[in-house]
Order: structure tokens, then C-alpha cells, then sequence
């Protein structure tokens, strides 16, 4: 057995520290020009301001350099090893950037700070539904969806509800106008996410207005119900009302190429204080397999306390894949 090397030990010891010291120099010299770098964007935005007021949500990033709309290049050539957690770092980088350039957009007088006003110029709205149909609950009746109207109907002016004989039935009363709401079954503790509801609110472009859970008597079972709308707006006491519930977003991403990911909105939300809920996926459509596309994913995000002006504006840059499906409380 070899005696124990003291001295080895030290020197090992020391030359850990002084690499430890060279990462934290590195790191803090990196996040200083990272800082730089948000500033940079700050400032353009500030040169480009006249422009920006008079373009569409869908063009604003056209406005910027090609090096400041595009990061999926490197402008260095790194050692081959570290190619890919470098086109990584600075991918998170790029995104930042964009997000920066998002809050200095927000915080301007060029966009309305009111939420409801924003959502409208950002996505449009349907026209107001009929009166004689205003209030009007379509769905298809049992004990379950009885009490699922009984929780929404508190948040309905003049509620009143009518019934169909099948979910697609209901669906069609609220595209066609007959009626304001229907109610939809989203998830349940059994089976989780419901897709085949998830298809229907795309295919007869609904919006989900609100949430609540139903739990059945033996406790074996929970569901969650959907009050779906045509547009995409929400109930005023979303935004006063003083009841204990979770204010939701819920869209559909679909990752048709590399100009925005999952990943980079993920690293968004979470710049902008959004907690992501779950993550789901949708099976494509036969038309979407023949022509290679991405599988469309279901993100939803809880916004308690998030900067989600900024969230939906970086969302709407670039004309980004994404499909609302909802802005709504979880009662």
C-alpha cells in the first residue's frame, strides 16, 4: 500500500479552488455582457419606437437586424465538443432578448395596458353572440354536468341551460350562435386529459371561459368541466371577483421547425413568472403526418403573479404556431 501523499492532496486541493475561482470569474463576466446585451435591445427598441407603433403584433421582430431576429447560428466557431451546449446557451440567450424586447414594448404607450383590450388587439374577436342566446348553457345532461352548470351559472348573467343528446350537438349550438356557452368535459383522475374534447374545441373554435372540478359521490372519480365560449375573453369576475381560484392560460403550440420551441417557451414563461401547470400532446391529424408536422402540444400555465403582457406579445411575434385555447379561472 502506498503511503498517503499529503502534499498531493493540497495541491489537488488548491487547484480545484483556483478552477472554482476561474468559473466565477467567468460566470460573472458573462452575465455582466449578458445584461449588456438586454440593454442593447432595450435601446433599439427606444430607435425603432415610431416604427413599431404603426406595425402589426405579427411584424414587430421583422423591424430588427437579422442578428437580433436570428440565433440559431453561432458567430464564433467553438471547439466541436462544445458546439451544442454553447448553440444552447445562446439560444436562452436569444430568447431573453426577445422577451426583453417584449417588457420594453408593454411598458409603453404603444400597447393598451389593459388585459382585455391587449387580448383583443392580439388575437381579434368573434362577433357578440345573439341576445336571445346570451346566457344560454348548452350540454349534455346527467348528475355531473348538472352540478358543473350549477357552479358556472354564478358567474353567468341571466343563466339558463338547454340540452343536447351528444357532446359534438352542443358544440354546434354555441359555433352557429343558438347559444353562448356550452359545457365540455376536459379531464378526469382516471383517464387524465381528454383529447377527443380537446379536438372539438379546436374544431368548432371554442375558448375555455372557465373551470371547476366535479367529484362523484363514491369520491372515486373526479372531473373537470369546461365552460367554452366563442371568443376568446373572459367573465369580468375573472379579474375582481374575490372567490379562492387559479387564473389559467391554455394554448396549443404546434413545433413545426426551430424558429420557436418548447424549450424556448419555457424559458419565456418562466422569465415572465408563469408557472407551467402540465404540458400534454394532441395526436395529429392525418393531413399533419403526410406533410411531417410536429405533434401539437397542449401547454397550460398558471398566472399568479407573471408579467403576461409581456408573455402574449412574445407569443404573437414572428407569427408564432401557437392557438389560444383559453384565459380563464379554475374555480
Amino acid at each position: 500500500m502506498e503511503p498517503f501523499d499529503h502534499k498531493r492532496t493540497r495541491d489537488l486541493s488548491a487547484d480545484i479552488d483556483v478552477v472554482g475561482q476561474n468559473i466565477h470569474t467567468t460566470h460573472h463576466r458573462f452575465g455582466l455582457t449578458s445584461e449588456c446585451t438586454l440593454l442593447h435591445t432595450e435601446e433599439l427598441y427606444e430607435l425603432l419606437a415610431p416604427e413599431i407603433a404603426n406595425a402589426d403584433e405579427g411584424d414587430l421582430f421583422s423591424l430588427f437586424p437579422d442578428d437580433i431576429r436570428d440565433k440559431n447560428d453561432l458567430p464564433f466557431s467553438p471547439t466541436e465538443s462544445h458546439r451544442a451546449p454553447l448553440q444552447m446557451l445562446y439560444r436562452s440567450l436569444h430568447t431573453a432578448e426577445r422577451v426583453a424586447l417584449c417588457r420594453a414594448i408593454t411598458t409603453s404607450e404603444h400597447l393598451p395596458r389593459d388585459l382585455s383590450t391587449l387580448v383583443e388587439r392580439l388575437y381579434g374577436t368573434q362577433e357578440p353572440a345573439p341576445i336571445a342566446s346570451r346566457g344560454l348553457v348548452a350540454y349534455q345532461q346527467n348528475i355531473f354536468t348538472d352540478e358543473a352548470y350549477l357552479h358556472f351559472s354564478h358567474w353567468i348573467s341571466r343563466p339558463r341551460a338547454t340540452y343536447n343528446n351528444s357532446f359534438s350537438g352542443v358544440c354546434e349550438q354555441v359555433y352557429n350562435g343558438l347559444c353562448e356557452y356550452c359545457i365540455l368535459p376536459l379531464e378526469n383522475s382516471q383517464d387524465g386529459k381528454l383529447l377527443r374534447f380537446y379536438g372539438m374545441i379546436e374544431k368548432y373554435e371554442l375558448k375555455i371561459v372557465l373551470t371547476c372540478d366535479v367529484t362523484a359521490s363514491d369520491k372515486q372519480q373526479t372531473t373537470t368541466f369546461g365552460l367554452c365560449a366563442r371568443d376568446l375573453s373572459f367573465l369580468s369576475p375573472l379579474l375582481y371577483g374575490q372567490e379562492r381560484s387559479e387564473t389559467r392560460f391554455e394554448f396549443i403550440f404546434r413545433q413545426n421547425n426551430d424558429e420557436l420551441t418548447v424549450g424556448d417557451i419555457l424559458n419565456a414563461a418562466q422569465a415572465c413568472s408563469l408557472r407551467l401547470i402540465r404540458a400534454d400532446c394532441l395526436p395529429r391529424s392525418d393531413e399533419e403526418i403526410m406533410v411531417g408536422a410536429g405533434f401539437p402540444y397542449i401547454l397550460s400555465f398558471d398566472l399568479e403573479g407573471s408579467d403576461f403582457h409581456t408573455f402574449l406579445l412574445f407569443l404573437s411575434m414572428d407569427s408564432a404556431p401557437c392557438l389560444p385555447l383559453g384565459i380563464y379561472r379554475h374555480l
